[in-house]
């Protein structure tokens, strides 16, 4: 499928349950994709470009994505707008504001968690296997994030800077302890 120029908008449910008609989405000069637009789709490629401003709910869910980079773009990233995309490893790169269970039900193991972020809404990453958690700033800016962003996760390690914190098990909604600091 080509997209002519002019196009700025996916509109929602556009590729929608078509598993055979679309495979990989440059995103060129499109805007805003909205809700459901490639829902349980058989994309299992996307690149978005620096105009894209928004990603609205479950926009990507249910496909194959793999690897997904958003170095360079800074779209808000709705509700559930990866759930169970297949995604394997994301660079969060530049994104400000990503919302309830953006990237919930993947396969992601390791998350780099960029200064850009300012609001992180509940179970972003819930149900995907991570081990390690690195924050690029002082592990207290963890408090601007939801009580609930780390639910269902049962990360060992969460890095800031050259340090490594272990907390105990668990994240979520329990309390999160310093056990160690080297």
């Amino acid at each position: 499928v080509t997209f002519s120029d002019e196009v700025r908008t996916m509109y929602g449910h556009a590729f929608r349950n078509t598993p055979k008609l679309i495979q990989d989405f440059d995103s060129k000069q499109i805007e805003k994709i909205w809700q459901h637009a490639f829902d349980t789709s058989g994309l299992t490629g996307v690149s978005f470009n620096e105009q894209i401003e928004l990603i609205d709910t479950m926009a990507f869910a249910n496909t194959n994505l793999g690897e997904l980079d958003f170095t360079g773009v800074t779209p808000r990233i709705g509700l559930l707008a990866f759930y169970k995309a297949g995604v394997t490893s994301v660079d969060l790169a530049a994104l400000t504001d990503i919302n309830v269970g953006a990237f919930a039900g993947n396969s992601i193991t390791e998350l780099y968690l960029p200064k850009s972020i300012t609001r992180v809404g509940a179970g972003i990453f819930a149900g995907n296997p991570i081990e390690t958690i690195t924050v690029a700033y002082d592990p207290l800016a963890l408090r601007a994030y939801d009580y609930d962003s780390f639910n269902k996760l049962d990360f060992k390690f969460l890095l800031a800077g050259d340090s490594s914190i272990t907390y105990y098990e668990g994240g979520g909604v329990d309390p999160v302890y310093v056990t160690s600091l080297t």
